[in-house]
């Protein structure tokens, strides 16, 4: 949970792959940004795939993206803007759900921006701002701080600081919780853990925390 900007587009003409990301290189360089290129080949059918190992789960094959991740700060997720062959606005994880014969998945990208300073929030926004008019005119942004809409730097950081309370009670409730996960399934530690939340609203031990904000 928390404050995350989600965006989709496709670029006005996929040949302007090359300057969108020498454009977005040099923004990074000027701001001293961290980047990830990737240049694969847009004609070679994707075939990547998930597969577990021994440090977890992977992507593993070719994703046939093109495009560049910036990372802005440290608590910030990277913003990424790597495309398919058709200039689509794409995430590896999709290509993956492709492969997998999960059907067309949300095209929609996302970058949380929560535990970042609210500047790092309001820079991405001007990005993508700069994005839509420069090359990706179709682009769709749901910025869940409203900045987007409104450049209202107050409500941004008033909704920020809302879910942080909200964090900070959630993780303090969580600890007065005692679940032993080996002796329970996912599904009943999650029961558990609503319950409990219903339990606490109902006694308006948290009169900011609607009845419902976390259960839906």
């Amino acid at each position: 949970m928390g404050i995350t900007i989600n965006y989709m587009g496709q670029l006005n003409n996929k040949d302007e792959i090359s300057d969108f990301c020498s454009d977005l290189v040099n923004i990074a360089e000027v701001f001293n940004w961290d980047y990830t290129l990737m240049d694969e080949d847009w004609g070679k059918v994707p075939d990547a795939k998930l597969i577990k190992t021994s440090d977890g789960v992977k992507i593993k094959g070719y994703l046939g993206l093109k495009g560049i991740g910036l990372r802005l700060h440290d608590d910030c997720e990277t913003l990424n803007f790597f495309f398919d062959a058709k200039g689509s606005l794409c995430s590896p994880l999709n290509i993956v759900y492709q492969n997998e014969e999960q059907g067309e998945n949300s095209r929609w990208i996302f970058v949380k921006t929560q535990f970042a300073p609210a500047d790092i929030h309001i820079t991405i926004i001007k990005l993508l701002k700069y994005i839509k008019e420069r090359y990706i005119p179709n682009l769709q942004v749901i910025d869940e701080g409203e900045y987007w809409e409104s450049e209202d730097k107050v409500n941004l950081v008033e909704k920020r600081d809302f879910i942080s309370q909200n964090i900070d009670f959630l993780v303090g409730t969580f600890s007065e919780m005692k679940i032993d996960s080996s002796n329970h399934l996912p599904e009943d530690i999650a029961t558990k853990i609503e319950n409990y939340l219903k339990k606490l609203s109902s006694k308006n031990i948290n009169k900011q925390l609607p009845n419902d904000f976390f259960l839906n």
